[in-house]
């Protein structure tokens, strides 16, 4: 009976060669992940429906007033100027990144009252 050369289960090594792979894998997904969620395409596009959104709410809903508010995911700041002219409205609408003044889409419109 050799009891020594009989190996059923598997060593702390090949447990912590897989925990490695499996943290590889984690990164390595959650960096894709960012890039298709964060790419500039995707936030130009966000940004470009804050825009679009919020100049609908002007005209529909005849807003009088400027305003200033952040995006749910707390990204984009969405900032409306509103200024009257003789008869007309100028609305003027940009979104800006959150965590620098730059900014991302600018929408300018001038509307009869």
């Amino acid at each position: 009976m050799d009891l020594l050369n009989n190996e059923n289960g598997s060593t702390i090594l090949e447990a912590l060669v897989v925990i490695v792979l499996i943290g590889i894998l984690a990164v390595m997904t959650t960096s894709i992940f960012n890039i298709v969620l964060n790419n500039p395409v995707s936030i130009k596009q966000e940004a470009l429906n804050f825009a679009y959104q919020e100049m609908n709410r002007v005209i529909s809903q005849s807003a009088m007033t400027d305003s200033v508010y952040t995006n749910d995911k707390g990204n984009m700041i969405v900032q409306r100027n509103i200024t009257e002219l003789d008869s007309n409205l100028i609305v003027e609408i940009s979104v800006k990144k959150s965590y620098s003044d730059s900014t991302i889409v600018s929408l300018k419109s001038v509307y009869k009252k």
